[in-house]
C-alpha cells in the first residue's frame, strides 16, 4: 500500500506569520526538492499524496498569498471552499492536498 501523509493543525492566535510558515516548512520540507538543498542523496517522494488540514488561526481566504508557498515549495493546493468556518464569517479552517483525487 502506497504512503500518505496526513497533517492536523492547530496554530494558536497570534501566532506570527513567519512562524507559522517556518513550521509549516520544517514540516514538510522532506516532500520537497528543497531538501535537496540539505542532502543530495535524499529521496523525495514526490508522488506521496499529503493532506495538511485544520485551525491555522489567519484568514487563510484572505492571505491567500501568504499561503503561496505551499503551493510554490510543495505543489500543495488550498481546498475550495465557499462557506466560512466561523460564526464571524472568517476562513480560519483550511485544507491543502496534493496527488488527492476528489470523490
Amino acid at each position: 500500500m502506497a504512503s500518505r501523509v496526513v497533517y492536523s493543525v492547530y496554530i494558536y492566535p497570534e501566532v506570527d506569520a513567519s512562524h507559522l510558515k517556518m513550521f509549516l516548512i520544517s514540516e514538510l520540507i522532506k516532500y520537497s526538492e528543497s531538501s535537496l538543498l540539505i542532502d543530495k542523496e535524499f529521496h523525495i517522494d514526490k508522488d506521496v499524496p499529503i493532506i495538511v488540514m485544520g485551525d491555522f488561526n489567519v484568514n487563510v481566504k484572505r492571505n491567500e498569498k501568504e499561503f503561496g508557498f505551499m503551493t510554490k515549495n510543495f505543489d500543495l493546493n488550498m481546498v475550495p471552499t465557499n462557506y466560512p468556518s466561523t460564526l464571524g464569517d472568517s476562513y480560519i479552517d483550511s485544507t491543502f492536498t496534493r496527488n488527492i483525487s476528489p470523490v
